[in-house]
């Protein structure tokens, strides 16, 4: 679980650290309910189709360098 600190006024910088000129809000937050193991497999799969295909131009325009060399 991860925290944000939220300042409705304007932080700046002073010899202790930083300071909010307004009110401090902390908005405790986790992973959204969203992911689940489906979410995970999906993104996976996403990742596998979007790098897979720029490998594959690469490693092409790599064997026609070494071809015209």
């Amino acid at each position: 679980m991860s925290k944000a600190i939220l300042c409705d006024g304007d932080w700046t910088m002073t010899a202790n650290g930083w300071d909010c000129s307004g009110a401090i809000t902390q908005v405790v937050y986790s992973v959204p309910a969203e992911v689940t193991a489906a979410t995970v497999t999906e993104g996976i799969f996403y990742g596998f189709s979007v790098t897979l295909p720029l490998m594959a131009v690469a490693w092409g325009g790599r064997q026609l360098l070494k071809m015209l060399r």
